[in-house]
């Protein structure tokens, strides 16, 4: 059951072995600055998810990538314009 990770010798599972596979084959790390640490769920219709799932088909990067580059980009704008609007001459 164990294969390459049983120590005749011992006769025991050898847990290093073990664990020293399953770092091996994990994905290295990613920066701190690009992990991802929260979700954000958004509700739509089939149709609308359908929409995006077909717009984002051929993107290399993957819908959430796609749709986060978006939001982001939106997210920044609309901040701008609010922090505009806060110091332009015409609000004084």
């Amino acid at each position: 059951m164990y294969g390459r990770f049983f120590d005749y010798e011992t006769n025991s599972v050898d847990l290093w072995k073990i664990i020293g596979y399953t770092t091996e084959m994990a994905r290295p790390r990613k920066d701190g600055r690009l992990r991802m640490d929260t979700d954000l769920r958004i509700p739509m219709t089939s149709e609308q998810k359908a929409l995006i799932v077909g717009a984002t088909r051929d993107e290399p990067e993957g819908m959430a990538a796609w749709a986060r580059a978006i939001l982001l980009r939106a997210a920044q704008q609309q901040t701008a314009k609010r922090v505009a609007e806060m110091v332009s001459p015409e609000n004084g």
